[in-house]
């Protein structure tokens, strides 16, 4: 075989030799900024709570590339290495900062940014596209520029949004009476600027002006929640009684509580003190023919404590209010459900050559009231699991002749037509005299069980029928 001279650039590869990979775009360019600093803040928060760093804004490079993969797959990614919406990695995004602020953007910079949210994250990105870092910014030029935003303001409390508006108002008029020839932007540089040069802290930007924190501002007051929407129970008074009739004690509220949860039905606010409780549960006992205890407990402290209680519930007592988490998880599967209708909305409308990435239908999201792209990913699967179940969903709904939007449309009014709803006044009233018999009879002619410490220690249940009190 002939040699090629060195200078023989045009002669053919040989067959079967290794091409150089072509250049790929990177990750981080799959994500708009705002994505991105959603990413950062995700990541940081998993280190958090995974115990490798103390707060989201101090959170290192190499942990924060280490955990990107476990958030990837909690978001729905079956394959952090290869999908194309994996979070990058902490040098790529900190590339992607740098190429917009035209400028190096160190990564806590970045942690601290990610930690904002709503306007207060908008703000920062807008500071970061249009306020290169100065050079020549200093202690004196941070002071200097504060004292005289103070003194303009007359106030030795600066904020940083008061710093920002005085700012701009100051530029503004300089730019009407100078034009292009003003200084202000020398002297006042901006806040992010200052951040930058402060530590990311505006408290160290006020102590180098001496000027005094701003007083942290009044709480709003709560609002209560109106009466008609708190959860009924059964009135204190008759709960008393109920277990009484059926222990010959009466209750410490500790055991009136796990007499209630044992039974299964709602019981009233117990916070109460319990003489009038008690006094109104002796005027019921006597007027059904029942003794009237004498007593808190039983048997003095060698006995141990225990209480029967109906093992079969009481049938027409206010419903105990499942605190396990079955609310949240069914508010879950409709945040999940309406995130499904979102997609398929956003996929329906999209023409065969469309991309269908996530920070496409972000765009597509924006001034619409459909699921927004974050939320996507907020413990309901991800994008990519959520996308491929619409895709489903409308390719079923095509193979059966309708059309995918109006059976979303279907899907919405059935939901809006399965809401609660809302318990009224009512609600609250006690049960009337007559009602009251019919649960004091369910406690003692049906089936009991016998609970073993009522105050909260190891319990044994113990089936039986009642017993008479002496």
């Amino acid at each position: 075989m002939p040699r090629r001279s060195p200078g023989d650039t045009a002669a053919p590869r040989a067959a079967g030799a290794l091409k150089s990979p072509a250049r790929r775009r990177g990750r981080s360019a799959t994500h708009s900024h705002e994505e991105l600093l959603g990413l950062v803040a995700a990541v940081a928060q998993a280190a958090v709570s995974a115990g490798r760093a103390r707060s989201p804004t101090v959170v290192s490079m190499p942990v924060f590339n280490q955990l990107r993969a476990d958030v990837d797959r909690a978001r729905g990614l079956p394959d952090p290495s290869g999908d194309p919406e994996r979070t990058p990695t902490a040098q790529a995004i900190q590339m992607r900062f740098a190429k917009l602020a035209e400028r190096p953007v160190s990564w806590g910079e970045l942690l601290a940014g990610a930690a904002r949210t709503g306007r207060d994250q908008t703000m920062w990105l807008a500071a970061l596209r249009r306020q290169p870092a100065r050079e020549q910014l200093d202690d004196a030029v941070v002071a200097h520029a504060l004292a005289l935003v103070s003194a303009r303001i007359s106030s030795r409390a600066v904020t940083q949004r008061a710093y920002e508006q005085t700012r701009d108002r100051l530029l503004a008029a300089e730019r009407a009476r100078d034009g292009e020839d003003g200084v202000l932007a020398e002297i006042l540089p901006s806040a992010n600027q200052i951040l930058a040069h402060c530590d990311l802290r505006w408290e160290n930007a006020l102590t180098l002006a001496g000027l005094r924190r701003p007083a942290p501002a009044a709480p709003k007051p709560r609002r209560p929640r109106p009466p008609a929407l708190r959860p009924a129970g059964l009135p204190v008074a008759q709960a008393v009684a109920i277990y009484a009739s059926l222990n010959g004690t009466w209750p410490s509220t500790p055991a009136l509580m796990q007499f209630a949860a044992r039974t299964g039905f709602a019981l009233a606010d117990p916070s109460g003190p319990s003489g009038p409780a008690r006094e109104h549960a002796a005027e019921l006992l006597t007027a059904h023919g029942l003794p009237v205890p004498t007593r808190t407990r039983g048997g003095g402290k060698a006995r141990r404590l225990d209480f029967r209680y109906p093992a079969a519930g009481l049938p027409g007592a206010p419903p105990r209010v499942d605190r396990t988490g079955a609310h949240t998880r069914k508010g879950r599967l409709r945040r999940r459900e309406r995130a499904i209708l979102s997609l398929r909305v956003w996929l329906a409308g999209l023409p065969a050559d469309a991309r269908r990435t996530r920070r496409e239908y972000a765009a597509w999201q924006v001034g619409t009231r459909w699921t927004s792209a974050t939320t996507l990913d907020a413990g309901l699967g991800g994008f990519s699991a959520l996308k491929a179940e619409a895709q489903q969903a409308n390719a079923d709904a095509r193979r059966a002749g309708g059309d995918p939007l109006a059976d979303v449309h279907n899907q919405i009014k059935t939901i809006e037509a399965e809401r609660p709803a809302p318990r009224s006044l009512t609600a609250r009233r006690p049960a009337s005299p007559a009602e009251f018999a019919e649960l004091l009879a369910a406690a003692l002619t049906g089936p009991h069980a016998q609970a073993l410490d009522g105050t909260g220690g190891k319990s044994g249940v113990v089936e039986g029928r009642p017993e008479a009190h002496e």
